[in-house]
């Protein structure tokens, strides 16, 4: 069986007026910074090869954010990522799972660093 999914996500975080970006503004105060505005746009596909068999999803995303901080206003800083997971069931009661995600950093805010990479595996057991 195969589902696609597709979602949009917009998140505006109520920051405090004045902190952190006030002129003479204490260096600590950082109640005024982060991210003021996020879009984000994804996808994924996912089949299943049937109950407490296998199932495998691949997928991707753009973000793009509005960031406030002490020095500067950051605005449209976009990065984009892809995403997969599997899972396998070989009895019952063991499950399998492996999950990565491959993301561009903003080459703003971060312009030394490369492509970022995580990959996670883990083993359960259900009783």
């Amino acid at each position: 069986r195969l589902t696609t999914t597709g979602q949009y996500k917009y998140r505006l975080p109520d920051l405090e007026e004045g902190g952190a970006i006030g002129e003479g503004s204490l260096f600590a105060d950082t109640a005024g910074a982060g991210v003021k505005k996020m879009h984000e746009l994804s996808g994924e596909a996912r089949y299943n090869f049937g109950k407490k068999k296998a199932d495998a999803a691949i997928g991707a995303y753009v973000r793009i954010y509005d960031i406030q901080t002490a020095y500067a206003f950051l605005d449209n800083d976009g990065r984009g990522g892809g995403r997969f997971d599997v899972g396998y069931w070989p009895t019952e009661i063991i499950r399998l799972h492996a999950a990565g995600e491959v993301a561009q950093p903003s080459q703003t805010m971060s312009a030394d660093l490369d492509t970022l990479l995580s990959l996670r595996f883990l083993m359960e057991a259900s009783f």
